[in-house]
């Protein structure tokens, strides 16, 4: 929720921005027209062209005001995104998180991580890639999915987040017909309700997978630890399996604040270019405004305009 507040208040930010920038330009626009702006005549000239209608400069303005506002809005934004991924991991701060290995590992591993010292919990959670061919009597259709075998659901038994039940059409009762390594398996959905950010991270569908093939599964092991005692307990599981990945929530953390780094960076470079490119065609916009400017002076002028009509035009 602060996460959306934080965004909200920044689009209201740049709309701001925006409004604040149009009205500044309309403000200078009635300055050309007062006595005082009379002893800078190059200054009001020039605002005076970038007003003018027909050059559509003002709409370019607020435009690169709007672009200025984004590259200040990607300095909070990073941060924001960061704590709101970094919220939704579903392991705490002083935890180990090894992730995919097979279920040959499974019990050896279980029993490994319990044996050392500053363990406080062992949590292994199983999954499976599975295609999902058929939902009812619905066409035929290919959908990789990842789901959570959750071994409290009775046989054949399926639970769906309410977000995906919609995206299937499936209601309570549904069959969902999947395909795994060349054999059918069905499951019926016994419940659809809306999962926790939490366990969003690892799948959206929960199936009853006793009866399943063995090969098609993999586990993640997620490992409370005592504080102090993080670092032992990587080291010993490094060198015991030393192919797994064994990850800390600092790793997550510093991967995801690389990865919206780049991302941002690339934001501000593309406006920074965008804001470059505005105020070239700015300049194009006063220089071809003062040369019609000029034409239009001398015109009226030959046909007779006096001086305080041109300086009340222009």
């Amino acid at each position: 929720a602060s996460a959306a507040l934080m965004s909200a208040a920044l689009a209201l930010g740049v709309c701001a921005a925006a409004a604040a920038t149009l009205f500044a330009l309309r403000g200078l626009r009635f300055w050309t027209l007062a006595k005082c702006s009379r002893g800078t005549p190059v200054l009001r000239h020039g605002i005076a062209a970038l007003s003018r209608p027909g050059n559509r400069s003002l709409v370019l303005i607020v435009c690169l005001s709007m672009a200025l506002a984004a590259i200040v809005t990607t300095y909070e934004t990073s941060g924001v995104v960061v704590t709101a991924i970094f919220d939704m991991l579903p392991y705490e701060s002083n935890s180990l998180y090894i992730a995919r290995f097979k279920d040959a590992r499974f019990d050896d591993l279980r029993a490994f991580l319990q044996r050392q010292a500053g363990v406080e919990g062992v949590e292994m959670i199983t999954q499976a890639r599975l295609d999902l061919r058929r939902v009812d009597d619905s066409e035929r259709f290919d959908l990789p999915i990842l789901v959570v075998c959750d071994a409290s659901l009775p046989a054949s038994n399926a639970i769906l987040a309410d977000d995906t039940a919609r995206q299937f059409r499936a209601r309570i009762g549904s069959r969902l017909i999947f395909e795994a390594r060349d054999k059918s398996m069905q499951a019926t959905v016994s419940a659809i309700r809306k999962l926790s950010p939490e366990e969003r991270v690892w799948s959206s569908v929960k199936l009853d997978c006793s009866s399943r093939d063995r090969r098609i599964l993999f586990h993640q092991a997620v490992v409370r630890i005592a504080p102090g005692r993080i670092a032992a307990v990587r080291r010993a599981v490094a060198a015991e399996y030393p192919t797994f990945a064994v990850l800390t929530p600092d790793d997550v953390s510093s991967t995801v604040k690389a990865v919206g780094q780049d991302a941002m960076a690339l934001a501000r470079l593309v406006a920074c270019f965008a804001i470059g490119a505005g105020l070239a065609l700015l300049v194009a916009i006063v220089a071809a405004s003062r040369t019609a400017r000029l034409r239009e002076i001398g015109i009226l002028a030959a046909i007779g305009a006096r001086r305080s009509t041109l300086l009340k035009l222009y």
